[in-house]
């Protein structure tokens, strides 16, 4: 079975917890009870077992990423790390991104701006924003003292969960940057990762009467012939 991530069916869910020690690692699968889940956080074995939650020691890294799949039995304990799916992608043709913010990383954090490559195998487009993600909505400031725990920077600044996820990407490899921003405008270093998209082929580009099958069909052969032209690209 290796890793398997069918069998998820919400989550994971990550909650950092007051103290900056601990996060909450939850989620909700279609696999019958007792069968073994595993937990990589960056990619690396954090949690084996059945049960569906963990509690993981907070990752020194800025940007978190969390999978859950099930295992065998006896792979429960085995290092699948190098054949884990592409890490950012969601389903189909979309990428999603996650991550966690907040004043931890600076007092003064306005957003996050997403820059993305303009087609399959070009560089990233560090000119124009794909999108811009406000680090409060209604700039209600949500982690202060009494409304959050300790977060990653102290007391009363508790990190805050973050997705984005990618309009339909045409087949290929496209590359995604995150950079946080502050009240000024000025942008952070970027975290950039790679997506690769295995979209379905485009339908077959039509005739000149609009169809996109002909047929001929030879009569004293029983024989049907289709034609239809190449798929666009």
């Amino acid at each position: 079975m290796a890793f398997d991530q069918t069998v998820i069916t919400s989550g994971p869910t990550i909650t950092p917890l007051p103290g900056d020690v601990e996060i909450h690692v939850g989620w909700t699968s279609s696999a019958a009870a007792g069968t073994y889940f595993q937990v990589y956080v960056n990619r690396t074995l954090a949690y084996h077992g059945t049960a569906r939650e963990c509690y993981l020691a907070w990752p020194s890294e800025v940007s978190v990423l969390v999978q859950v799949g099930a295992v065998l039995a006896t792979e429960a304990t085995k290092d699948l790390s190098a054949t884990l799916p592409s890490p950012f992608a969601s389903s189909g043709d979309r990428c999603q991104l996650a991550w966690i913010g907040g004043r931890y990383l600076d007092d003064f954090i306005k957003g996050f701006q997403v820059f993305a490559s303009p087609a399959p195998g070009a560089p990233v487009d560090t000119t124009d924003p794909v999108a811009d993600i406000p680090v409060y909505l209604g700039n209600q400031v949500l982690d202060g003292a009494g409304r959050g725990g300790a977060g990653r920077g102290g007391a009363g600044r508790a990190a805050t969960s973050y997705t984005w996820t990618s309009d339909q990407l045409a087949a290929g490899v496209w590359l995604f940057q995150v950079r946080a921003y502050d009240i000024a405008g000025n942008l952070g270093p970027a975290v950039q990762v790679s997506f690769t998209s295995v979209a379905p082929p485009a339908p077959p580009a039509p005739f000149a009467d609009h169809l996109r099958l002909h047929h001929t069909f030879d009569q004293p052969s029983s024989t049907a012939t289709l034609l239809w032209n190449l798929s666009p690209g």
